[in-house]
């Protein structure tokens, strides 16, 4: 056999983080959902796994898997010990501090009188708008946040992507 590249290794990787992984996840979730169903009809009246692909699952939601995805992938190449620890006390930490930022954006806005012109009407509908849907008459808020959904949807988890291939690479996996 022919020794993998660290390409061909990262791909394998991604697809199995990708897709196999979550998939495995949906077959036991749904196994079991069966398996609950079949046991205790009177409980369960129907099927939960039909009830979130019906209701829960949005292009948002589906963009927020594919960037903890990404994260987890890079903290697991990133740490070498006590991966799943560090993973969730970096995760904390990096959430602190972008809180402390998009707060510290806000109040900046605030004081900047952003929010005087809209503070009778202050209404902020994302969830009909799809991710480039930006609009003129758009509060800085909204501008804000749509460019923040940006940002995590899609910069990020292909800078998580490269970044862990490049990972791969100098660490020699």
């Amino acid at each position: 056999m022919l020794p993998a590249s660290v390409l061909e290794k990262f791909v394998v990787m991604q697809i199995f983080c990708m897709i196999l992984a979550p998939l495995m996840v949906l077959v036991f979730y749904g196994g079991s959902d069966a398996l609950m169903a079949a046991l205790f009809p009177l409980y369960q009246g129907g099927y939960a796994i039909v009830h979130f692909f019906n209701n829960r699952l949005t292009t948002d939601g589906l963009l927020v898997v594919f960037l903890s995805m990404q994260a987890v992938f890079i903290a697991n190449l990133f740490f070498v010990r006590r991966k799943i620890l560090k993973t969730i006390a970096s995760f904390m930490v990096i959430n602190f501090l972008i809180s402390i930022i998009i707060l510290a954006i806000i109040k900046v806005m605030e004081s900047r009188g952003y929010f005087d012109a809209v503070s009778g009407n202050m209404s902020v509908q994302l969830n009909d708008r799809g991710l480039f849907e930006f609009y003129s008459g758009d509060n800085a808020l909204t501008m804000f946040v749509m460019t923040l959904r940006i940002f995590m949807g899609i910069v990020l988890p292909i800078l998580f992507m490269i970044g862990s291939y490049r990972l791969m690479k100098t660490n020699r996996y």
